[in-house]
């Protein structure tokens, strides 16, 4: 019997149908939308937690696409897990407060949308398994995040602190960048689960070498 699909990897679709709805009303009172954000964290909470459950009666899961370099891969297990019950939950905190405290703002709508959105890609930023999607949700979430700081774009403070946010983590763009093509070049995979694999054999195979050359010298 195959074992059903991690709902945790469900998450961040209700987030994103939010974030949908919000940038489609971006302004002021957009109906149910504010309501609809917090059921849509509070949502993908329960399924962090369900997931949860599955994968104590499952074990990990990893589920992929395409091969090479633009392999897309995302893995459930404990760390992934315990990453996505911490940011649904503090997600659906924020969202909660922000429907009372944000009623009325002129940008009551895109605020809901960009949130969910951030959300919806840290949620697969620690699914990550591979290189691929390491990188795109990491630039999804730089994106979401420098939205956020501009949510009131007329505002020096907030225009200082965009600007000062997005050199920093630009360069973090940068970094990670270079790091994925040193890992792709040094392991030949883009897949996590690959480099883990490999890493531990060159570790047991130098070891057993130390130990021949330690031997060797006993010997001697």
């Amino acid at each position: 019997m195959f074992p059903l699909l991690p709902l945790q990897l469900a998450s961040p679709l209700l987030l994103l149908a939010v974030a949908v709805a919000g940038w489609r009303r971006p302004g002021v009172r957009p109906g149910r939308l504010p309501r609809s954000s917090e059921w849509a964290a509070a949502g993908s909470l329960g399924l962090a937690l369900i997931g949860g459950l599955q994968l104590l009666a499952d074990g990990p899961l990893t589920l992929a696409a395409f091969e090479g370099s633009a392999r897309l891969a995302l893995r459930v297990d404990v760390v992934s897990a315990t990453m996505t019950v911490l940011v649904a939950f503090i997600g659906w905190v924020v969202l909660r407060y922000s429907r009372t405290y944000l009623d009325g703002d002129e940008r009551e709508g895109a605020f809901h949308g960009t949130m969910a959105a951030t959300l919806a890609a840290v949620l697969v930023l620690v699914h990550a398994a591979s290189l691929a999607v390491l990188i795109l949700a990491f630039f999804a979430v730089g994106r979401g995040v420098r939205r956020l700081l501009l949510h009131y774009p007329g505002r020096p403070a907030a225009k200082r602190a965009a600007a000062k946010f997005a050199l920093v983590w630009h360069a973090g763009d940068l970094t990670l960048v270079l790091a994925a093509v040193a890992l792709w070049f040094a392991f030949g995979s883009a897949d996590f689960a690959v480099m883990a694999s490999v890493a531990a054999l060159d570790g047991r195979h130098g070891r057993a070498e130390d130990r021949g050359v330690s031997r060797a010298r006993v010997a001697d």
